[in-house]
């Protein structure tokens, strides 16, 4: 495994941890908090975005120097740089997870249109980033291991 799947690896799980972790709070406080008023949705919503968004950098740092130590006890060397390969497959993931995307805006548009509150706009646009980060690496760890 090269650092760069190492590293998408380690990303995916932590965007999967800490945003099922988001959306299950979301989900607990909009069934015992009244959502629809906009203050309470934007205080709501902005702390834990917060915390969610401190746990992931966390994540992704312990992470990437775990990755770096190993690289360098088991090879000597951490060899951070892109080849033509990691660009390509950067590419190709990056152009999956724009399609999903654009479905989740749309989406969130359509929400938008039928009147939902700023909280469940704000969350489903919030979910669509987040589906669309996790597509691009699950693309690219399915282009790492079984197109590249």
């Amino acid at each position: 495994m090269s650092f760069h799947e190492k590293s998408t690896a380690a990303m995916l799980a932590g965007i999967i941890i800490v945003y099922s972790w988001y959306f299950s709070k979301m989900r607990a406080v909009a069934s015992t908090t009244h959502v629809e008023e906009g203050v309470v949705a934007i205080a709501t919503i902005a702390s834990l975005l917060a915390i969610t968004v401190a746990m992931l950098v966390a994540i992704a740092i312990v992470a990437h120097i775990a990755i770096a130590i190993y690289e360098q006890t088991t090879t000597g060397d951490v060899d951070d740089t892109m080849d033509e390969r990691d660009q390509l497959i950067e590419l190709k993931s990056e152009h999956r997870s724009s399609t999903v995307l654009s479905v989740g805006v749309l989406a969130v548009l359509t929400l938008m249109l039928m009147n939902y509150s700023m909280f469940w706009t704000a969350n489903a646009l919030l979910g669509a980033l987040v589906l669309s980060s996790i597509t691009k690496c699950a693309f690219k760890l399915y282009y790492y291991r079984f197109k590249g």
